[in-house]
């Protein structure tokens, strides 16, 4: 429903391989996340929204602590409740 949202939903979904993949998201074949890292290209794979949340000009609060989506999603994991208050998924 919000920016805060959008950001966790995206972070829980990349990181729920994590259990298969050593603690690496990026291992797992089926993920996007690696697309959203720039590792990998598809014109299906749009990640532009989520990744302008990082953008250094319009950075919103909550995500200031984070350099990059790589950081927010492999840093954040214990900082759920934190980041997103009563969204947060567990």
């Amino acid at each position: 429903e919000d920016d805060a949202g959008w950001q966790e939903v995206a972070r829980y979904i990349h990181l729920n391989p994590v259990e298969l993949t050593r603690g690496l998201p990026v291992m797992y074949p089926y993920s996007s996340y690696k697309y959203f890292l720039g590792q990998a290209r598809a014109g299906w794979v749009k990640p532009n929204l989520i990744l302008s949340y990082f953008d250094r000009s319009k950075l919103l609060p909550f995500l200031n602590k984070y350099p990059s989506y790589k950081e927010f999603v492999e840093k954040s994991r214990q900082d759920s409740k934190e980041i997103v208050g009563g969204l947060a998924l567990e």
